[in-house]
C-alpha cells in the first residue's frame, strides 16, 4: 500500500485529483501535508474552486491561500508561503499570493451554509495588511538574493 507522501507525488493524478487532495488537507489543517503536495506541484496554489469545510460552509471560488487567511489558519498560510519561496518559480507565486490576499481584501470571500449564499466583506484588518508586507518582504528578499547571484 502507498503511504500518504506517495499518493499525493503521483505525477498521473489529474490536476483535479490533486486538488481534492489539497483542500482536504487545507480542511483539517495539515500544513505538513499540504507543504508535500505544493512541493510536488505548486501552481496548485493558484487554482481557485470550491471548498467544503468542516462546518458545513461551501467556499465557491476561493484559492487555498485566502481559506487560509479567511479562517485565520496561520501554519497553513507559512507553509504556502514557504513552498511560493523556495520554488523555481518563487517571484511568480509570491506575487500571485499577494495578488490573491488583495482580492480577498477588496472582494472578500462568498459562501454558502444550509442552502443560503452569504458574502462575506472582508474588514481590511492590519493583520491582513501585514500579511501583505510579509509577501512583499518575502519577494524583496528573494530580488535581493538573485540580484547577488548575477
Amino acid at each position: 500500500m502507498k503511504g500518504r507522501h506517495d499518493l499525493f507525488a503521483n505525477e498521473h493524478q489529474s490536476v483535479a485529483e490533486q486538488m481534492r487532495a489539497l483542500t482536504k488537507a487545507c480542511v483539517e489543517r495539515n500544513p505538513i501535508l499540504v507543504s508535500q503536495i505544493l512541493n510536488s506541484k505548486p501552481m496548485l496554489m493558484n487554482i481557485s474552486g470550491p471548498i467544503f469545510d468542516k462546518a458545513g460552509l461551501r467556499y465557491t471560488k476561493i484559492t487555498i491561500f485566502q481559506y487560509a487567511l479567511h479562517n485565520r489558519a496561520e501554519p497553513l498560510k507559512q507553509a504556502i508561503l514557504d513552498v511560493a519561496q523556495e520554488s523555481d518559480q518563487a517571484v511568480d507565486l509570491l506575487r500571485n499570493l499577494k495578488r490573491q490576499c488583495q482580492q480577498y481584501i477588496d472582494y472578500g470571500v462568498q459562501y454558502s451554509l444550509n442552502g443560503e449564499s452569504i458574502k462575506e466583506i472582508i474588514d481590511a484588518s492590519q493583520e491582513l495588511q501585514a500579511q501583505l508586507v510579509d509577501i512583499s518582504a518575502r519577494e524583496d528578499q528573494l530580488s535581493n538574493r538573485m540580484d547577488k547571484c548575477h
